[in-house]
């Protein structure tokens, strides 16, 4: 009898055993719910930077990988770890070939990119944000960029590894990404850019209205004859409908600042991130040509951008009524996002040009680039 109840015992614990170690291996695998993509640009055939950004339910411990599998038509070229930059819950992160210590390792073969973690423990819900292209800046500037595949469709973006999490992003290219200050992109998504006719509101009862002798068109912004210190507003209403789980998001892009030859039109003196109002009272303050002689800058009717500060261009009544400027080129800026499934979402998007005595004559220009991303 000691022998028979011996032997119940030991196919009890090793039955509890087998539960255990089935437990322990497949618990880590999470669908990843948080993950996008932002491409500087999305026209086909045309190298883009990227800036992923993930939400790692599980965490990553020592010595495991993150995996991301661009589809075919995606052309990775030359693209190694000195064109990469990985933050992890804001934190930057050193890339070298191999891991070692708190270093990551980056290996690119084929479509994929794979990373490995040193000797940190990464904690589960860690904010990872990798940029690949000539904006990585954290170790060496990088040289090399993805181009775009050549037929414009929806492309999928894996992400994978050892470390459990998985999930997909949507990247849209397109036929065409470029246009003249505004334009209309109706490709996939139903993203479309109409004017705002003039005399119109852009947010709340404390905003600007739009203001100019000549209207604003789907092509261009044209803010005419500037008179000193009174400024020219022209906006845009941008709608977007999307299936995609986690909504979309749109940004917007300067090539330079507005150029006369020399002369230059510079940056309202505000950033995306903090937006100040721009009253009557604030007009470019510059003696000296092109430098704060005239300002252009932009504001949203969007109350629930990304970040900490969501609402950064005002709310309710003063909804639209802060403003930031370009102030870098070839930068995307967040001016409208929504988190889930939408049908016509509608923001104003406005745009507001003003030079004082200083500024020199000429006929500026520059160019805006919008970009359209479906979050899944």
């Amino acid at each position: 009898m000691l022998f028979k109840d011996s032997k119940k015992k030991f196919a009890i614990l090793f039955i509890f055993l087998l539960f255990f170690l089935f437990f322990v291996k497949f618990s880590k695998a999470v669908q990843i719910q948080e993950a996008s993509d932002i491409l500087t640009r999305l026209k086909k055939g045309v190298p883009a930077n990227h800036t992923i950004k993930l939400i790692s339910p599980s965490g990553i411990n020592p010595g495991e990988t993150i995996v991301l599998t661009f589809a075919d038509g995606f052309n990775l070229g030359t693209i190694d770890y000195t064109d990469i930059d990985l933050k992890i819950n804001g934190a930057e992160k050193d890339l070298a070939t191999f891991p070692s210590g708190e270093a990551w390792g980056v290996e690119v073969s084929s479509q994929k990119i794979t990373f490995i973690n040193g000797d940190i423990a990464i904690p589960a819900d860690a904010l990872i944000e990798i940029k690949i292209g000539t904006h990585a800046f954290h170790q060496t500037v990088g040289d090399s960029q993805i181009v775009n595949p050549e037929i414009a469709a929806v492309y999928q973006i894996k992400i994978g590894g050892t470390f459990g999490d998985s999930g997909t992003i949507g990247v849209i290219i397109l036929e065409e990404d470029q246009v003249v200050l505004a334009a209309t992109v109706e490709l996939v998504l139903r993203f479309v850019i109409e004017p705002l006719p003039t005399n119109t509101q852009l947010g709340g009862v404390n905003s600007a209205f739009t203001h100019s002798v000549q209207k604003a068109t789907k092509a261009s912004l044209p803010f005419g004859e500037q008179i000193p210190n009174q400024g020219i507003i022209l906006g845009q209403r941008t709608k977007a409908s999307t299936n995609a789980f986690n909504g979309y998001t749109v940004t917007v892009a300067q090539n330079q600042d507005m150029k006369s030859g020399v002369n230059k039109i510079d940056a309202f003196p505000a950033t995306n991130a903090s937006p100040q109002p721009w009253e009557d009272s604030i007009d470019p303050f510059g003696v000296i040509p092109n430098i704060n002689t005239g300002w252009l800058g932009y504001t949203t009717s969007d109350e629930t951008l990304t970040g900490s500060n969501p609402d950064r261009f005002g709310r309710g009544t003063s909804r639209a009524d802060y403003w930031a400027g370009f102030t870098e080129s070839n930068i995307p800026y967040e001016i409208a996002y929504h988190k889930g499934v939408i049908y016509d979402d509608i923001e104003n998007i406005g745009f507001k040009a003003e030079v004082n005595i200083f500024q020199p004559a000429g006929d500026y220009s520059s160019i805006i680039t919008y970009t359209c991303t479906a979050n899944f």
